[in-house]
């Protein structure tokens, strides 16, 4: 019961303007979520809740053999993008646990890792990306980015790898690390919070 024709005309005009168009898979279809995201408002209508990363893998693998260049004469995509700001509670739930530990990495890291082998496996030249990080965290909504691309990537406080065994021993898979910079001040400002990123912060990224 997809209704694709929408999207593949996305494809379809932008090959013809000669574009390389990069394909984001910004949510979850219903059965995939394991939850249901709060509906207080505050939520960005149908942001992932614990989508399942197993049924998120073989979403990606259908979508991207759609848009192999082997599919009814549809045009190749070869970018892909896993999810949007993961980090933020307007695109992606849970983002905290009992004691306010950050669950919203973990469940990110098995997504992206599950999705990069079902896109690589459709065809082994397609470029995966990891979804962009929103700039600001805190106040329970979001998980700021310096915290959550450590969690991601298993590091510790001092940016170091955290010792063997952990949860990422076999490698976060990704082609492309994303960060959203927008910024809310100049193009060199920095954030008042060391989690934070702004335009001034991304050497520290």
């Amino acid at each position: 019961s997809y209704d694709w024709s929408d999207v593949d005309q996305y494809a379809i005009s932008a090959a013809a303007a000669g574009l390389k168009p990069v394909f984001q898979v910004y949510g979850a279809p219903d059965w995939a979520n394991r939850c249901k995201a709060p509906t207080d408002g505050s939520i960005v209508g149908g942001a992932p809740c614990d989508p399942d990363p197993a049924a998120m893998a073989e979403f990606l693998k259908a979508a991207a053999r759609r848009y192999s260049g082997t599919f009814q004469g549809l045009p190749k995509v070869r970018y892909w993008q896993v999810q949007n700001e993961p980090n933020l509670n307007s695109f992606f739930n849970p983002q905290f646990g009992a004691g306010g530990n950050a669950l919203s990495p973990r469940i990110y890291r098995r997504i992206l890792n599950d999705g990069y082998r079902a896109i690589k496996g459709v065809d082994s030249s397609n470029v995966v990306l990891a979804a962009g990080l929103a700039p600001l965290g805190g106040e329970g909504a979001a998980v700021k980015p310096m915290a959550f691309a450590r969690e991601l990537l298993c590091m510790n406080r001092k940016n170091r790898p955290m010792p063997s065994p952990n949860p990422c021993d076999g490698g976060v898979k990704l082609d492309v690390f994303d960060m959203h910079t927008y910024t809310t001040g100049g193009p060199t400002h920095k954030a008042y919070d060391p989690e934070n990123i702004q335009m001034g912060d991304l050497k520290k990224l």
